[in-house]
């Protein structure tokens, strides 16, 4: 599910992902997910559509913050297209956990 970016640049993903996994410590008890951001951009002939998600995660004694940005379309590199960051915050916005490509996070890329 993630980008071709992420897959090259972050090295030990499954790994990665396990941390973020186990950053929220404890057993969710609710989660709650929205549609929080889009891009849109195009230029000679080249498209890409990103659209963002934000997570409430509860626990028994915190609330975390998931925030995905997915590449939904892309005409020119279409094996950029998924997961382009996943970012875990607590509830006082304060980043404690994320993945994310070296570029084009919310905007464009070649």
């Amino acid at each position: 599910m993630m980008c071709q970016n992420i897959k090259q640049n972050v090295d030990d993903l499954p790994g990665e992902i396990g941390a973020l996994i186990d950053t929220i410590n404890g057993e969710i008890t609710s989660w709650d997910w929205s549609p929080s951001s889009s891009y849109d951009a195009a230029k000679y002939g080249k498209q890409i559509k990103q659209t963002g998600w934000t997570g409430q995660i509860d626990i028994a004694n915190a609330t975390y913050f998931i925030v995905v940005k997915w590449e939904i379309a892309n005409n020119f590199a279409p094996e950029e297209m998924g997961m382009r960051a996943i970012a875990l915050y607590d509830k006082d916005n304060k980043l404690l956990f994320m993945i994310r490509a070296t570029e084009g996070v919310g905007g464009w890329h070649d």
